[in-house]
């Protein structure tokens, strides 16, 4: 009888456990993007040296640095960084995008960031706005690692 109840008793806390873990939802990936991340490029340029993306409320913006050669990085400033999903409905947003227009500047700069195997892989789609002064438009890809 002790053994019956005692039986009883473990499989009820395993099942307990069990269901309380699975109620558990895993986090959305947007959540994941929000911090500090530092470029992790091997090869290649490097348009930007680093990015902070913050989340106030259901608004996230991002600030970023430009790679101005060498150790040298200038501030692009903060932005909005629109979150979107796979569809008009989805709650899982794994893709950031975001534009620095600068009215003074010679280039407008569109990023696109998604997560990948717990780096964020961001592509950069530079427009400019003088192509005699500053040459033709340009894209590249590069990847961050959180800091």
């Amino acid at each position: 009888m002790r053994f019956a109840f005692l039986s009883a008793l473990g499989c009820l806390l395993v099942s307990t456990a069990v269901g309380s873990s699975q109620d558990r939802a895993d986090p959305l990936p947007q959540e994941a993007l929000v911090g500090e991340w530092v470029n992790a490029t091997k090869e290649g340029p490097r348009v930007f040296t680093r990015f902070v993306v913050s989340k106030k409320g259901d608004a996230r913006s991002i600030e970023a640095w430009f790679n101005a050669g060498g150790d040298k990085e200038v501030p692009m400033g903060k932005v909005p960084l629109s979150l979107l999903g796979d569809n008009a409905q989805a709650k899982s947003l794994p893709y950031g995008f975001a534009t620095w227009d600068d009215k003074t500047s010679t280039q407008t700069i569109h990023m696109t960031l998604r997560l990948e195997n717990g780096e964020v892989v961001a592509e950069t789609f530079t427009i400019v706005k003088d192509k005699e002064k500053s040459g033709s438009n340009s894209h590249t890809q590069e990847k961050f690692k959180k800091k």
